[in-house]
Formats: C-alpha cells, structure tokens, sequence
C-alpha cells in the first residue's frame, strides 16, 4: 500500500494485479509525498489497536506491508481524512491470478532463464516439499507441490489471497475502493487513475514470468481445479464481472 498524504490518494497493491509496476511509477513520481504502514496492523478493534506508523519513503525500491488491507486504513485513519483520499486498486481473473500466485510461490524451485511451459513440462517429483512439525497449516509430511496442492491448501475466496477481502470494510463488506481497475485493461484504466492523479500514464512491466499467457495458464486446470477455484473465487467472479 502506497499513500500520498499531499495528492490524497491511496493505492492498495493486490498481488499479482501489476502492482509492482503501478508502485514503481508512482514511487518515481511522487516519491516525496509518498508513505507506507511501518507497523504491522493487526485488528480493526479499537480496544486493541495500536496506533499507526506511517513511514515517508526515501528511495525507490521494495517496501514493507506491501498489501494491507483497505479496511485497515479505514479502521486507523481518522474518517474525514479517509473519505477525502482517492482509493484506487487493480484486480484480476482469479482464474489466471491463482496461477500466477502459483508461479511466484515455486520460485525456490526454479531458474530465472526458466518458462512457464517449462513448468508445465517439468517432473512432479521435482517440486517435492517436506513439511515439519511446526507446519502452521499443513499435516507434516512430505508433498507434491503441484497446482492441485497449491490451489487446496492455499486458496480461497475469503482467504488471504481474496480480492474482495482486500478491498472492502470489516464493518458491513462494503467496496471500500473509489476505482477499482482491471489488470486486463490495464492500459484505459491506468491512464484514468493517471488523470485523477496528475501523472503521466507510463507503465514498467515488473516481475513478469516469462512466456506467461492465458493459453498456458489454462493447462494447469483440470476439469476438478478449475471447478474448485471457481468455487472458491466465484463472488470475485461476479462482483468484478468476470468470466471463467
């Protein structure tokens, strides 16, 4: 998450949405005005909050609490101040989505020269991982981390990679967001946010797996995955309007 205490906005970074090139822009931009969370925001009750750190970003590059939740910022941010920002996010099919969550999650599993298809191609056996006793989520024991595994243990819509979750109000599920853009008409909705935002509508592609289609990603569905993400992720469908 991105804030601009100067300009009154706020972008919140959903993963693999092209966040990482809409927050390099920004950085590149408007690095002066621009701040982050600089503590970890745990709950949106009052008995138990702390009070929020915003840290002024210095240089252009990573930062920490790269996707808190908007309703977090709703929670600690004094309303008046909140209702004036211009709150803007990017989503995605969660068809493709979830497999591009997937990619970023083998990385230790694989070389930087290497492709998707060159995934797709590869020995199950090769993603092999063991899990200890000390496994928050899974049963110890050794594993396949293929799609199917990824997919079952990880995901779901109201999980911690939900869109939906990202963008709206612990209070009563409202859309917090003023825009809301899609990454597959990034090109129009990015230039809108740019409008708003008075910057030009240039657009670095940034941590992109190479040879990433839709055509590809598509393989890794069976006819059971890709019924179960869909039910999993089916209110993103709707809410977003997209199509499986």
């Amino acid at each position: 998450m991105l804030i601009n205490l100067q300009d009154k906005y706020l972008f919140t970074h959903i993963e693999k949405t092209g966040g990482s090139s809409i927050s390099k822009t920004l950085q590149q931009n408007h690095l002066g005005n621009l701040y982050y969370v600089g503590n970890q925001l745990h709950t949106h009750k009052t008995s138990q909050r702390e009070p929020i750190e915003l840290k002024k970003l210095t240089k252009i590059g990573e930062y920490p609490n790269l996707h808190t939740r908007l309703a977090l910022m709703e929670a600690y941010v004094p309303s008046e101040m909140f209702q004036k920002m211009f709150k803007f996010a990017f989503v995605r099919n969660p068809k493709y989505r979830i497999v591009a969550l997937y990619m970023q999650q083998l990385k230790e599993f694989i070389e930087k020269h290497e492709t998707v298809e060159d995934i797709l191609n590869s020995a199950p056996d090769r993603f092999k991982i063991t899990v200890s006793d000390e496994g928050k989520y899974i049963a110890p024991g050794e594993y396949i981390f293929d799609f199917e595994f990824f997919l079952k243990q990880y995901c779901s819509g109201s999980g911690s990679f939900g869109q939906i979750k990202m963008l709206s109000s612990y209070l009563d599920g409202r859309m917090l967001a003023d825009m809301v853009g899609k990454q597959e008409n990034m090109e129009e909705d990015w230039k809108m946010v740019c409008e708003r935002i008075g910057i030009a509508p240039n657009l670095p592609k940034i941590n992109v797996m190479k040879g990433a289609t839709e055509e590809l990603y598509d393989k890794f569905y069976t006819k059971d995955t890709l019924d179960y993400m869909y039910e999993g992720y089916k209110e993103e469908f709707e809410v977003f309007g997209y199509e499986l």
